[in-house]
């Protein structure tokens, strides 16, 4: 992830994406009973996840700080056609209520290298 909150991959590459998630006045939110939701879409203006080209969801935080919780993508995620793209994390607390809390450009650039073998 760039320092703007921006991530570029090269198509076909998996990526760890470590992520520190911050209430509004800087502190860690516990995620803990919590569901955290990685959707990347084309377009902004999808009226629901169906056409997204990857969508995670994460339960499990154990062993993470509070707050920090990393996203893993396979080169199976990231095999979409090149371009840009949004993404976005959205966390869905204990009492069912839905916060997103990063959005921001997904890069998927060329790479050189197509074997598998």
């Amino acid at each position: 992830m760039t320092k703007d909150g921006k991530i570029e991959v090269f198509q076909g590459d998996d990526l760890k994406i470590d992520s520190e998630l911050l209430d509004d006045n800087n502190e860690p939110i516990s995620l803990e009973g919590c569901t955290v939701f990685f959707t990347v879409t084309k377009y902004l203006d999808e009226k629901d996840d169906s056409k997204a080209i990857i969508k995670k969801n994460y339960d499990d935080f154990s062993g993470y700080e509070e707050g920090n919780f990393s996203i893993f993508l396979t080169s199976m995620d990231t095999f979409k056609p090149l371009g840009k793209y949004f993404y976005n994390i959205k966390i869905k607390d204990p009492q069912n209520k839905f916060s997103s809390t990063m959005y921001d450009d997904f890069i998927i650039k060329p790479n050189t290298t197509k074997r598998r073998k």
